[in-house]
């Protein structure tokens, strides 16, 4: 995970397999601005789950089957809804 950053931008990250640099590989490195949690309705729902939750914010991205949603320890699948806003049961 890359740290906090400002802007969206994309770097090249260079790799090398033995540290001399003269076998490098280079792959894009993206930084992207933190999401930021402002509030979620409801505030609160069943400890058994199954509650539909609209999370509100700024910053969000789709990152389609891997964005998730935390309760605690539990993580469940989240749908992008727009940059400001995902839902989740």
């Amino acid at each position: 995970m890359s740290p906090a950053h400002d802007i969206e931008e994309t770097v090249q990250l260079k790799i090398s397999l033995n540290g001399d640099f003269k076998d490098t590989l280079t792959a894009d490195f993206i930084y992207y601005i933190q999401p930021t949690v402002l509030y979620s309705v409801p505030f609160i729902g069943s400890k058994n789950g199954n509650t539909f939750v609209q999370v509100f914010g700024k910053n969000f991205r789709d990152f389609g089957e891997n964005l998730r949603c935390a309760f605690g320890t539990v993580y469940v699948p989240a749908r992008f809804v727009s940059s400001n806003m995902i839902t989740c049961r």
